[in-house]
C-alpha cells in the first residue's frame, strides 16, 4: 500500500481514525465523525487484500470492543461497515 511501511502502520492508522471520530462526537461533531470514520474504511478495507487475518468488520468490532465507545459512534461504524463488499 502506497505511504505505509508495513502492515501495522495501517492498522494504527486506522485505529487512529477511529480514535479521532470518537473525539468529533465527543465534541458535538457528528458529521466530521462521520467523515473521519468514511475516510478510515478504505484503509480497513485494504487490509483484507494484504492476507490480514482481520476483515475489515471484524477489525472495527475489535475496536469497538477494546475502546468502548460511544453507541453512537458504533452505530455509525455499523452503518458504514454493512456497505462494504462481503468477503
Amino acid at each position: 500500500m502506497a505511504g505505509f511501511r508495513s502492515l501495522d502502520d495501517v492498522v494504527h492508522c486506522a485505529f487512529l481514525s477511529i480514535d479521532l471520530a470518537e473525539l468529533s462526537l465527543r465534541f458535538n461533531r457528528p458529521d466530521e465523525a462521520v467523515a473521519i470514520l468514511t475516510d478510515a474504511l478504505p484503509l480497513i478495507e485494504a487490509l483484507r487484500f494484504e492476507g490480514e487475518a482481520l476483515g475489515a468488520l471484524k477489525l472495527l468490532q475489535r475496536a469497538v470492543a477494546e475502546r468502548e465507545l460511544s453507541l453512537d459512534l458504533v452505530e455509525q461504524i455499523q452503518t458504514h461497515a454493512r456497505r462494504l463488499p462481503g468477503p
